[in-house]
């Protein structure tokens, strides 16, 4: 069986470049974790707009009916 001598440096850059390779998809997933979050963020943001203009909107529906009931009022009375 051949043995096969690998020296030292070709070692060494091996070694680096498979750092160099985890290093890279390390940064690679930190992005896209962030990138993530900011979606999640962006979802968070519409979604308490969507629910601030439902309040408003179910707020400006009960001033209207108190109103119509207001007027209905004073036109029974009258």
């Amino acid at each position: 069986m051949a043995r096969y001598r690998i020296s030292g440096r070709a070692l060494g850059a091996a070694f680096k470049g498979g750092l160099a390779q985890g290093f890279m998809q390390s940064r690679a997933n930190r992005e896209a974790a962030e990138l993530k979050r900011e979606e999640l963020e962006i979802q968070r943001k519409e979604q308490e707009n969507r629910t601030a203009l439902l309040a408003s909107q179910i707020q400006s529906s009960k001033a209207a009916q108190e109103i119509s009931k207001r007027d209905l009022l004073l036109q029974t009375k009258q």
